[in-house]
C-alpha cells in the first residue's frame, strides 16, 4: 500500500490521501485477480472464526469523525513473541522488518505494526497492524459501523496522499476471535495512477470488543501479490483476543 488511505463504502470512490511515511505504495503487484487469494476461510482455527452474514448492507456506514489519538500511547503487553496493539495481537512476522509504532494512525492509541518495503519506485510498503479504537473518541457503535470508521479514518488519513484510492470491497462480515464478536471487511484499494507499477492494495479493515473500547486490526499487501496475500491470510487466522 501506499501509506495512504481510502474512503469508499462498497464501490464508491473517495478522494483520500495516502500513507505518506514509509510509502505504503507497493510495487511489483501483479494485475489484480477477479477474487484476492487471501483470507481464505475454508479451514478457520479457533482463535478467528469468521461468523458470514449476507451480502454487505448499504446502510452501514462510518458514523464517526476521525478523532486526535495518540498512537504512541501503548499498553503493558507480553514480550513472547507476538505483535500486540489494544487487545489484539498476531505472530511477529520473520520476513517483515521489527515492530514499531506506527503514527500515521493518529485517530487511535497503542498501535505497534511490522511493514515490509515492496517498490522504491514509486516507495511502497505492506503492512501489518494492531492498536486500539477508544469509546470515549465517539467509537461507540456497533461492530460493522465501527469497522467503517476505521476504514474511513485510513483512507482520509494521510495513508494514501497524494493519490485518489478507489475502495472495492469483496466481503463484509461479522467474526468472533476468542469469543469477543466483532467485524470485518475485506477490500481492494486501487490507486488513480496508471503509470505507475503499483496496482494498489488488498487490505483487511477489522475490529473486535475490548470493553468500551475496541481492538483494530488493519493489514494491506499489493494486490496480486500471492506470497504476501499468505501472509495477510495467515495473520488474519492467527489474530488472538485478550
Amino acid at each position: 500500500m501506499i501509506i495512504g488511505v481510502l474512503a469508499v463504502v462498497l464501490t464508491a470512490v473517495v478522494a483520500a490521501a495516502v500513507f505518506a511515511s514509509g510509502s505504503r505504495q507497493v510495487g511489483n503487484a501483479s494485475a489484480p485477480t477477479s477474487t484476492p487469494t487471501g483470507l481464505d476461510d475454508s479451514s478457520p482455527t479457533t482463535a478467528a472464526t469468521p461468523t458470514k452474514s449476507p451480502s454487505a448492507s448499504p446502510t452501514a456506514k462510518a458514523l464517526v469523525r476521525c478523532p486526535k489519538g495518540d498512537p504512541t500511547v501503548r499498553a503493558p503487553h507480553p514480550t513472547d513473541g507476538r505483535v500486540y496493539g489494544g487487545n489484539l495481537s498476531f505472530d511477529e512476522q520473520p520476513t517483515f522488518e521489527a515492530a514499531a509504532i506506527e503514527t500515521r494512525f493518529s485517530f487511535a492509541y497503542d498501535v505497534l505494526q511490522q511493514e515490509i518495503p515492496v517498490s522504491q519506485n514509486p516507495p511502497w510498503i505492506a503492512q501489518l497492524a494492531v492498536g486500539q479504537l477508544r469509546g470515549k473518541d465517539g467509537f461507540v457503535n456497533d461492530p460493522r459501523n465501527t469497522v467503517e470508521s476505521l476504514a474511513q479514518c485510513v483512507i482520509t488519513g494521510n495513508m494514501y496522499s497524494p493519490y485518489l484510492p478507489t475502495r472495492t470491497d469483496i466481503r463484509s462480515e461479522g467474526l468472533s476471535i476468542n469469543g469477543r464478536s466483532g467485524w470485518l471487511i475485506d477490500s481492494e484499494i486501487t490507486v488513480d495512477r496508471p503509470d505507475l507499477q503499483v496496482k494498489g492494495d488488498h487490505v483487511i479493515f477489522l475490529v473486535v470488543r475490548d470493553g468500551q473500547n475496541w481492538g483494530f486490526f488493519f493489514g494491506a499487501v499489493p494486490i496480486g501479490n500471492t506470497q504476501l496475500d499468505a501472509v495477510l491470510a495467515a495473520t488474519i487466522r492467527g489474530l488472538r483476543a485478550s
